[in-house]
C-alpha cells in the first residue's frame, strides 16, 4: 500500500511553478552564453529549450501518469533509490 502526500495548491500557482521551472533559467544563462560564445549560443538556447525541455516534460508527465499521478521525487526514489530521492 502506498501513502500519498498531496498538496492543496490552487491551479494558477501550480502552473506558475511549472513555468518558472522551465523558463526561469533562460533569462539568466542566455546573456551569459551570448557574451561567451556569440550568436551560436542563440541557436543552442532555442533548440535546447524547445527539444530538450519538451522531451523532459513529456516523459516526466508520462511517467507520472503511468504510476497513478505519482510525484517525481517518489518516482526517483522508487527507480533510483533513497539517496537520489533525497536529492531530487
Amino acid at each position: 500500500m502506498m501513502a500519498w502526500i498531496t498538496c492543496q495548491c490552487p491551479k494558477p500557482k501550480i502552473w506558475l511553478i511549472q513555468l518558472l521551472n522551465i523558463a526561469g533559467t533562460g533569462p539568466i544563462f542566455g546573456p551569459i552564453l551570448g557574451a561567451l560564445y556569440g550568436p551560436v549560443a542563440m541557436l543552442w538556447i532555442v533548440v535546447g529549450c524547445i527539444f530538450a525541455g519538451a522531451v523532459h516534460d513529456y516523459f516526466c508527465g508520462m511517467l507520472s501518469i503511468r504510476h497513478g499521478g505519482a510525484t517525481m521525487p517518489y518516482l526517483a526514489g522508487k527507480f533510483l533509490g533513497r539517496p537520489v530521492k533525497s536529492i531530487y
